[in-house]
């Protein structure tokens, strides 16, 4: 299934020539030509491998609302992790073997559903795909930006005057619902200024793009919450180890407020049973702070103070 997206233009293009290439676990290409027209193409290819990887104008023969980057990782070669053209960093974690990734970064909105409960906006100018030939035990981490500071800019319809609830959003395949990326660190900064940028470990495959979520919808009493909570070291000068249990499953946030309240760090991890999470506070001034979890549906709210000392 071949997509078209608009930008700028409310008529698709017909009869639009494209080439697709396959990639096998081995590295091996096979390419073949198809035609596209409108919104969506449904086309059947034999290819003589198993691919785990498509690509469609990989050779830049048409011009896309599309920028694109490839680059082989190798272990112990360094590496310039500002990918050029698509606004993405990228650092390899861990390398057991050459490793390929392509980023594209699609000028045009993302599909805006179907979301996950908790998810109450999405981006609607950009998103990514990633995807790549990864060996076994590769462990990749990322940092995208988002911009939304004047009209012009891709976050402004998201962003601008308001952060809020701003979180990296994944799906695995266009088939999925986009959900929160787990194991992301927002640094927003000033919250109104529609600037920041989002780190995130254990990259994945599939698309990502902003979006915005629930946030605190209602307080529960903390009797009644299905949680426990503990903090140590309390004072800290480095690491904030975060322990507990919680009854089921869920993707919590781990938000660091300063002394006025304002955001200063936010962190994702999906926990279940009893967890032990590290938030990491190295950069943070002496003083007094305040760690709020919240889920994304908002049922779970819940606040401890510590104070980080040099």
């Amino acid at each position: 299934e071949i997509g078209q997206k608009l930008r700028g233009t409310s008529v698709h293009h017909e009869q639009v020539p494209l080439d697709v290439t396959f990639l096998s676990a081995e590295g091996e290409v096979y390419e073949q030509a198809v035609v596209a027209s409108g919104s969506l193409t449904v086309v059947q290819l034999q290819v003589p491998f198993e691919p785990i990887m498509v690509v469609l104008n990989r050779n830049g023969k048409l011009n896309q609302a599309r920028m694109d980057h490839e680059i082989t990782l190798v272990p112990e070669e360094p590496f310039t992790n500002l990918l050029p053209y698509v606004d993405f960093r990228l650092y390899g974690t861990t390398l057991v073997d050459s490793t390929l990734v392509r980023i594209d970064h699609i000028w045009s909105g993302p599909d805006q559903e179907p979301l996950a409960p908790g998810i109450i906006d999405i981006g609607t100018t950009h998103y990514w795909n990633v995807d790549g030939l990864w060996p076994e035990g590769t462990a990749l981490r990322g940092r995208v930006y988002y911009f939304g500071q004047t009209e012009s800019q891709f976050d402004h319809d998201l962003t601008a005057g308001d952060e809020t609830g701003v979180v990296l959003l994944h799906r695995s395949t266009a088939n999925d619902p986009w959900e929160v990326f787990p194991g992301q660190v927002l640094s927003a900064g000033n919250t109104s200024n529609g600037t920041g940028y989002i780190t995130f470990d254990d990259m994945r495959k599939g698309q990502y793009t902003f979006g915005k979520t629930a946030g605190s919808i209602g307080i529960s009493e903390e009797g009644e919450l299905p949680f426990t909570l503990d903090l140590m070291p309390n004072p800290t000068s480095d690491l904030l180890v975060v322990s507990g249990e919680f009854d089921g499953t869920a993707t919590l946030w781990w938000d660091v407020l300063g002394p006025d309240g304002r955001l200063v760090k936010r962190t994702t991890s999906a926990v279940g049973g009893a967890f032990r999470n590290t938030v990491d506070v190295s950069d943070l001034a002496s003083g007094l702070y305040v760690l709020r979890v919240q889920d994304a549906r908002g049922s779970l709210d819940m606040e401890r103070r510590f104070e980080v000392v040099r």
